[in-house]
């Protein structure tokens, strides 16, 4: 619970850009404060405080320890002292600062420096209004507009750039929300990985849309639309430019493919003998041969197809 707290937190400040809670730099760092209440009873018991605790998982591995630190401290009839803790990463445990003072003891007074902040129902009313898209509101509104899992809503919605990125390429692509958030997670999230951040993405969420469209309508394969995003990022140019400087389009044509194969049989008998001894792994291995043959623009389901016609006539 507490990690999914800070990671809420986390989040709204994020999307409402007070920060960039980069916790592992200090933009953000939190304390857990921990007390355990004894079975039967209505009172917490003392607390302790770790300080300066900088990741998630962080957050959730101090809590851990000190549950089993203080529940191990009153099950052996000891008391727990209210102090601050340090948090250690390497070795996974907390250990004693210094002791904490009651609230009274403090002594606290009024900063003469800091007056009363009085703010009015209409300011209030105009902040909530130029508020952003909260986290779990998109999160929840990509799940039911676009029928995405909670996993892959909550990755994309993660950053406010790839939500407004994944929206707009949705857009440009007329739908296919689903092949959208597979391209965007996994080749595109790989680019941005290797470019240091998702801000260094130079591809833009139109382009990711034409690929989309291209590889779902067969003009151009996954393997060539891989290629071509890659290009894409890397000089501006339009996805259906290099498709047609490169003659990466699809070869659909039935007579070429159907040549295409009949070489493929021709020069590998074992593979088709192999075949016909009930070794369904050949077919995949002629199909390989084809590709290679069409120099990677064949369909690979006219491909099969005729593939499956050919051996059949020839058996």
């Amino acid at each position: 619970i507490a990690k999914a707290y800070v990671s809420a937190l986390r989040d709204l400040l994020r999307a409402l850009d007070v920060s960039d809670v980069k916790m592992e730099q200090g933009s953000m760092r939190c304390d857990v404060n921990l007390s355990l209440m004894p079975k039967g009873s209505n009172t917490f018991g003392t607390r302790s405080e770790t300080k300066n605790v900088n990741s998630l998982r962080s957050v959730e591995r101090a809590v851990r320890y000190e549950i089993q630190r203080h529940a191990a401290v009153l099950q052996s009839g000891g008391a727990v002292t209210q102090e601050t803790r340090h948090w250690h990463e390497d070795t996974g445990i907390t250990t004693a600062g210094r002791e904490k003072s009651d609230a009274e003891d403090y002594r606290y007074f009024p900063e003469p420096d800091l007056p009363p902040l009085e703010i009015s129902r209409e300011q209030v009313a105009d902040i909530a209004d130029s508020m952003p898209e909260l986290p779990r509101v998109r999160r929840a509104r990509f799940e039911s507009a676009f029928g995405l899992s909670a996993q892959d809503s909550a990755v994309i919605t993660d950053e406010s750039i790839v939500a407004d990125y994944y929206e707009r390429a949705v857009t440009a692509a007329g739908g296919h929300h689903r092949d959208v958030a597979n391209w965007l997670t996994g080749d595109v999230f790989a680019l941005a990985r290797s470019r240091g951040g998702f801000s260094e993405v130079k591809l833009s969420p139109e382009h990711l849309a034409d690929i989309v469209v291209m590889v779902r309508s067969g003009e151009i394969n996954a393997q060539a639309g891989k290629d071509v995003l890659g290009l894409a990022d890397e000089s501006g140019t339009s996805p259906r430019a290099i498709v047609e400087e490169r003659g990466l389009r699809q070869e659909s044509d039935v007579d070429l493919v159907a040549s295409a194969v009949a070489e493929a049989l021709a020069v590998n008998p074992s593979a088709v003998a192999d075949f016909r001894a009930g070794k369904q792994a050949a077919i995949g291995f002629l199909i390989g041969q084809v590709m290679r043959t069409m120099k990677g623009r064949g369909n690979p389901a006219v491909v099969r197809q005729e593939l499956t016609r050919q051996l059949g006539e020839s058996a």
